[in-house]
């Protein structure tokens, strides 16, 4: 499945979300629509089996330098300057409280890259919630933690070079123990920016974390990520 043809079904889902959400649903009065604000414009219907989603984020970078002679002997003068490192769009939604979707893109840099673009299942018995499109491979905490919450302005070097990141795929996550750990694994594609990918073998990645101690302010994490990929991709670092 490409991400084009998945794009066109997030979107078939959020019109039949609109439409639900107008035309009553399953029960009389399920055509009031609630609307609030939560980290962004939530609407939910009366009976809440389907919830819409509609945010983003801006992160401005700038840099002013005041270069000494040694600074500038070493590396050269540095230029001041600013980005946009992320810009970015998404709806997200759920519909009867089991089918979950998102389509998210990145206008940074002047071009709409794929970010979370996938459709998913919720309480799958075993497994979890199950997800295909486009989203993370779990593999590592730092590297599928939101770029909102991150403690410094980028992810770690090694997370960046050796870690992957976005692909398409399919993929589940569960919760272990009654919330001590969780297990998640998925097939993947290596894409680019744009979700696109061709040839090439798929890639095998799972997580498994645990938290050993977990009460109050006191917190042990632990997990540990294997990833087997195709060692011939010119992606493979």
């Amino acid at each position: 499945m490409t991400l084009r043809r998945l794009g066109f079904l997030a979107l078939a889902a959020l019109l039949a979300a609109l439409v639900i959400l107008s035309t009553g649903g399953a029960e009389a009065g399920d055509n009031t629509l609630e609307a609030y604000w939560k980290d962004g414009l939530n609407l939910r219907s009366a009976n809440g089996q389907h919830t819409l989603k509609l945010g983003g984020r801006i992160m401005n970078d700038w840099a002013l330098f005041d270069d000494d002679a040694g600074v500038t002997t070493a590396v050269g003068q540095q230029s001041d300057g600013s980005e946009f490192r992320r810009a970015r769009l998404y709806v997200a939604g759920t519909l009867y409280k089991q089918v979950i979707f998102k389509a998210q893109y990145d206008f940074a840099g002047g071009d709409a890259d794929f970010k979370d673009v996938y459709i998913g299942l919720k309480n799958v018995p075993g497994l979890g919630t199950v997800k295909v499109g486009h989203f993370y491979e779990p593999f590592g905490l730092e590297t599928i933690t939101s770029s909102k919450y991150l403690t410094f302005l980028e992810r770690a070097l090694t997370t960046d070079t050796f870690g992957p990141e976005r692909n398409n795929g399919i993929g589940f996550q569960t919760v272990l123990g009654n919330g001590a750990g969780t297990l998640a694994a998925g097939i993947f594609h290596d894409t680019d920016g744009f979700g696109d990918s061709s040839g090439g073998n798929l890639n095998l990645t799972a997580r498994i974390t645990a938290a050993p101690v977990n009460s109050g302010d006191r917190t042990v994490h632990v997990g540990t990520a294997y990833s087997r990929r195709d060692p011939n991709s010119d992606t493979t670092r």
